[in-house]
Order: structure tokens, then sequence, then C-alpha cells
């Protein structure tokens, strides 16, 4: 009786999960599309619902979808660079994956294990995406992520395993919903 019940619970959980990313995706897509911005951010927003949603269910971010993600979306960048003459969301982008990568690294060294290298990778990847509307854009979207962890590690209590990734992730979706305008009016 009880395994029944646990197996069903995590049924739920897992459909639940499902809908909220495809949910996610075609809210991201559809402001997408209103929007000017990099191409790269196109690419990168089935990895990012990936990489939330399995930092969600097993708190661990792979490693190889990460780099797949940062070289997808340095492609893409890149092409848009050379074809469409847009390279200012390649440079903008690469100042955004150093400033946030930086910033998990000294995080990473202050805290040690309690902060994965999953979240240290993934910042780049967030700051990459996120990078390519300002400084802005990526201090508002760490704004976001720490609101929303910290008001989850609130409710869960201390002694809880956060998935810090997928909280990353959502800071870089709110940037994301709300669009480069605000933004691109502060310049680096």
């Amino acid at each position: 009786m009880v395994v029944n019940t646990l197996q069903a619970n995590v049924r739920v959980q897992r459909s639940s999960v499902a809908i909220i990313t495809v949910v996610v995706t075609i809210a991201a897509y559809a402001r997408l599309a209103a929007l000017p911005g990099s191409p790269g951010t196109w690419v990168a927003v089935p990895f990012l619902v990936a990489l939330a949603t399995t930092d969600w269910q097993v708190r661990r971010l792979p490693t190889p979808l990460i780099y797949a993600a940062l070289a997808s979306v340095l492609v893409v960048d890149s092409l848009a660079a050379v074809v469409a003459h847009e390279g200012r969301f390649l440079l903008l982008g690469s100042l955004g994956m150093i400033v946030e990568w930086a910033w998990w690294r000294l995080l990473k060294g202050v805290y040690g294990e309690q902060l994965g290298w999953g979240d240290v990778r993934l910042g780049a990847l967030v700051g990459l995406v996120i990078g390519a509307w300002g400084l802005l854009a990526v201090l508002t979207a760490l704004f976001f992520a720490m609101l929303a962890a910290s008001a989850y590690g609130i409710v869960k209590g201390a002694r809880y395993r956060l998935p810090l990734g997928t909280f990353l992730i959502v800071g870089a979706l709110v940037v994301i919903l709300i669009g480069p305008a605000p933004f691109t009016r502060v310049v680096w």
C-alpha cells in the first residue's frame, strides 16, 4: 500500500514537472518572438529548461549538457556576428559569461563543497545568454535567482539541499520574460 502511494506521488511529480517545463518553454519562446535580441537566447531556452528540471529532480547539473549549451550559444552568436554583423551580442554575452563565472567561482572558493561546480558552469551559461542585454540584465537575473532561492530555503529549512541551478535559471527566465528594453538603456 505504501509503495503504491509513493509510486503514484512520483508519477504526479514527474507529470507536474513535464507540464511546467512545456509551459515555461512556450512562454519564453512567445516572449522572445516579440523581442529583438541574441539568436543564442533562442538556442539556450531548451537547454536552460532541461537543466532546471534536471537540477530540481536530482540536484545535479550534467556538465556535458552545460558545455553543449555553451558551445551552441557561442556558435550561433558567432554566426550572427559574422553573417548579420551583430557582434555586440557575442561581445556582451562573453563579458556576461566572464562576470557571472567569476562571481560563482569566487563563491565556490568561499563556500567550498556547499556549492557545486555545476552551478559555477551554469553561471557562465546564464551570463552568456543574459549578458547579451548588458550588465544590468545579469545583475537582475542574479537578484531574482537569489530572491527565489532564499524564499525556497526559508520555506524548506536550512538542512534541505537547495537546487541552486534551478533558481539561477529562474532568474534568467524572469529577465527573458521582462525583455531587453529596461536593460539596454544602461550599457556595461
